[in-house]
């Protein structure tokens, strides 16, 4: 199965390649709603003994998490050692289960801040690029990483 990694700086256009990727034919993984839903689930009470004030009706407030992460680099690290490897298990099981099912390809959308802990699992990563207020005008391969 050919893995896809697609990543690129906000508003770049990674959705929309990432849909393109999906009309393809390809199973997707979105890390960024994976992320979301560990702060939700499995990851909320350690999340919530990191960031105290993150948390908000029994649940975590996106713009209250960034505000202290990005406030503490050190807590932002911490942060990351939490999420980081909890998403790649996730993304591990996803694309077990589109081999298993037959997928011949599968696209991974991550953020930048995540990217680096992607590339082990990919055949191809790319970055995508655009303009100003344009559609995403490529998704630039920057390297073959192997076979999986």
């Amino acid at each position: 199965m050919i893995v896809v990694g697609v990543t690129g700086p906000i508003a770049a256009g990674k959705s929309t390649v990432t849909r393109a990727l999906g009309d393809c034919g390809a199973a997707l993984f979105d890390a960024d709603a994976h992320v979301w839903d560990f702060y939700q689930g499995e990851g909320l009470e350690a999340v919530s003994a990191l960031f105290p004030g993150a948390r908000a009706d029994g649940r975590i407030d996106r713009a209250r998490l960034s505000a202290l992460a990005l406030a503490d680099p050190e807590a932002l690290r911490r942060l990351e050692s939490l999420v980081h490897p909890a998403v790649a298990e996730r993304r591990r099981r996803f694309l077990a289960a589109a081999q298993n099912a037959g997928a011949r390809m599968a696209a991974v959308f991550v953020t930048r801040s995540n990217s680096a802990n992607t590339t082990s699992s990919t055949t191809i990563a790319g970055q995508v690029f655009s303009r100003p207020k344009s559609p995403p005008i490529a998704a630039m391969p920057f390297g073959r990483l192997g076979t999986r």
